[in-house]
């Protein structure tokens, strides 16, 4: 097993995961200080998390992602100089493991933040043939640096460099099963819809041109929230251009999926009574 445990910290927020987190926690053993902010689950998540070596534990009211995001990387003393932020629903593959550790031991590195795609797991099958897997998050960041924005599908604010890890994250939102999926889904729609309804997404035509791949993707996001069915544009996209149909009929269901949240969102942006 690599041991450079000077470098990365590993940082979660949790709450109810006792179906993911052993699994989580042993993708990332190798850190000698996993911090994990929890807001007040009722299962046997921390009991779970308990057993294992290195974790500090801390709890917090849940407001939303970014601020409970925030709270950690800016009021916890983390052991080392870079965090590696990871979900309970995710664990991080020994050639991403690598990948980190080799970055964090670089020592005049001036980046302060680097962006990992997500393989999507779904019954069973990595899907690689979507629009999300090409979306990046920051998810190794010196935190001094950083902050995040956004009640949902929080975003990253930098002062600085940013760089790209080469290797995916595993990512398994269909790990507590469909019912647990459409009713998270469900919830996050109302949040999309009402975050949209008081912000503006404005399009900035020179990050349609920057190599920075998060400035091309708020363009485009800018973009998309001002199409029509943009629904429909997304299962086309992903069918045509993404071509979902490439990891079989799994790969064309988690489309349709994905597609009725984006769906649900344009009537809750529309259908705002009766």
């Amino acid at each position: 097993m690599l041991k450079q445990e000077s470098n990365v910290s590993i940082f979660i927020i949790t709450y109810n995961e006792e179906h993911d987190i052993k699994t989580c926690l042993e993708s990332i053993e190798w850190s000698n200080d996993i911090v994990i902010l929890d807001s007040f689950s009722t299962d046997d998540t921390l009991t779970i998390a308990q057993a294992f070596n290195n974790i500090r534990i801390y709890q917090r009211e849940f407001d939303n992602y970014a601020e409970q995001r925030n709270y950690g990387l800016k009021n916890i003393d983390f052991l080392n100089p870079w965090i590696f932020i990871i979900d309970a629903d995710e664990t991080c593959p020994k050639e991403l493991q690598k990948e980190i550790l080799e970055i964090s031991s670089l020592p005049y590195d001036k980046t302060i933040a680097y962006s990992v795609r997500r393989n999507i797991h779904f019954c069973g099958k990595a899907l690689t043939h979507n629009s999300l897997y090409n979306v990046r998050v920051e998810r190794l960041v010196k935190p001094a640096y950083v902050s995040f924005y956004g009640d949902i599908h929080e975003k990253l604010l930098l002062n600085g460099k940013s760089g790209e890890l080469k290797y995916p994250l595993n990512h398994f939102p269909f790990s507590k099963g469909l019912d647990h999926w459409i009713q998270r889904r469900n919830a996050y729609s109302t949040l999309s819809a009402k975050f949209e309804q008081i912000n503006t997404y404005p399009i900035v035509v020179e990050n349609a041109f920057s190599i920075n791949p998060i400035k091309r993707r708020l363009f485009l996001n800018a973009l998309y929230r001002r199409l029509p069915f943009r629904w429909l544009i997304f299962f086309l996209y992903n069918f045509f251009i993404k071509l979902c149909f490439l990891d079989g009929v799994k790969g064309i269901r988690m489309v349709l999926l994905e597609t009725y949240y984006e769906f649900l969102i344009v009537c809750k942006l529309n259908c705002k009574k009766g």
